[in-house]
């Protein structure tokens, strides 16, 4: 027969365990960006961050078109900045509040930044949502008409 005060303590162990469990799964907590960095997130502004050929970036621009669909495959994120200037991200599946799926997009950089105007591709690149705004980053930068490689990566957030 197992004594009161030995069942108090598994269940006292069994209480932190599952505390600990959900405190894990909480996916960062408000704002966290499911992984993908600290961009600073502006409301009704598309912040960009990072560097492209040793040149850093650090910029909000405002936008004239946003659109995220995960109806039909594969699912797809669109954005134009105002003043010139595009993003596109494609994956497969959805993705939910909180979590962060592998993409592959494409960003024509505002006007007055690195490489504005062109076209950039990546095949590396990832997005989240939070209750913050919809997250992306570019990796593995090319430029999409040639393949040349661009040294360099982006950060972003569209603030909610």
């Amino acid at each position: 027969m197992t004594s009161t005060k030995a069942r108090s303590r598994v269940w006292q162990w069994a209480g932190l365990g599952i505390g600990l469990a959900l405190w894990g799964c909480g996916g960062g907590g408000s704002g966290s960006g499911g992984g993908l960095g600290a961009a600073m997130c502006v409301p009704d502004m598309v912040s960009i961050d990072g560097s492209l050929d040793g040149t850093n970036i650090s910029t909000s621009v405002s936008f004239s078109s946003s659109s995220f669909q995960q109806l039909s495959d594969p699912s797809s994120y669109d954005l134009g900045f105002d003043g010139g200037g595009t993003l596109h991200l494609e994956w497969s599946g959805l993705v939910a509040d909180g979590q962060t799926t592998k993409a592959t997009g494409r960003v024509t950089m505002p006007s007055g930044e690195p490489r504005a105007g062109e076209e950039l591709c990546s095949s590396n690149a990832a997005l989240s949502t939070d209750d913050v705004g919809t997250r992306f980053r570019f990796d593995d930068l090319t430029v999409c008409s040639s393949g040349d490689s661009v040294e360099g990566s982006l950060l972003g957030c569209e603030g909610e």
